[in-house]
């Protein structure tokens, strides 16, 4: 059963709205985490990224994919590569939701060549290990990352806390919340105006509502 939301959302695979819901964004829910992955050299060379999908949108994804049919919450080989092929081209156009600055300054990186797909208490997990065109020395370096959904139709709230893995003596990490301000308060009642085909004229509006993972390192 495709809805109106498919058109809007194009190749994303998780194509349904959660019937049940005010005519607001969102319309879907994931729980998210992070790691920095540092090598010998004390550089920033990878991120893990995880989303956790809600219950609703994971049935509705396995459905239109003709997965899991037998409901057993065990995925075979082909059903995993077939759920990887079309996260992969779907994601790609919301630049994998992950967003990593330097500054303000965006820090390119690359598509990730693969994503692990598991089912986890009925919600879809995806795990995307996702590479740094260039790695970043991190000593006295300031970092954030922000996952989120730039039309804000998906929410993206951090369930876990982001770790280093590798050196990470000479850094921490922590989580902060967006700012509640004027712009976020005005933003929010304009999208809860908007009904699911309709895309918020605000641009990249889902970072005003992201939260950050704050790498910082000593000089």
């Amino acid at each position: 059963m495709k809805m109106a939301i498919l058109r809007y959302l194009l190749t994303l695979p998780m194509m349904f709205a959660v019937a049940c819901s005010a005519q607001a964004h969102p319309h879907m829910f994931f729980k998210s985490t992070a790691q920095f992955i540092v090598d010998e050299k004390g550089q920033l060379s990878q991120l893990r990224v995880v989303f956790l999908i809600d219950e609703l949108n994971t049935l509705y994804t396995l459905a239109e994919l003709g997965v899991n049919q037998d409901g057993d919450q065990t995925l075979s080989d082909e059903e995993v590569d077939k759920i990887a092929q079309s996260v992969l081209k779907g994601f790609d156009h919301y630049q994998f939701f992950t967003h990593l600055y330097e500054k303000q300054r965006a820090v390119a990186l690359g598509k990730p060549t693969n994503v692990t797909v598991q089912l986890h208490q009925q919600r879809l997990g995806l795990v995307f290990l996702m590479p740094l065109d260039a790695p970043l020395a991190l000593k006295g370096r300031s970092l954030s990352l922000q996952l989120y959904d730039p039309t804000y139709f998906t929410e993206i709230t951090i369930d876990l806390p982001p770790t280093i893995v590798g050196d990470k003596s000479s850094c921490t990490v922590a989580v902060e919340q967006p700012a509640n301000t004027e712009q976020t308060r005005q933003s929010q009642v304009l999208l809860s105006q908007l009904s699911r085909e309709e895309k918020p004229d605000v641009e990249n509006v889902g970072a005003l509502f992201a939260e950050t993972t704050r790498l910082t390192c000593k000089g």
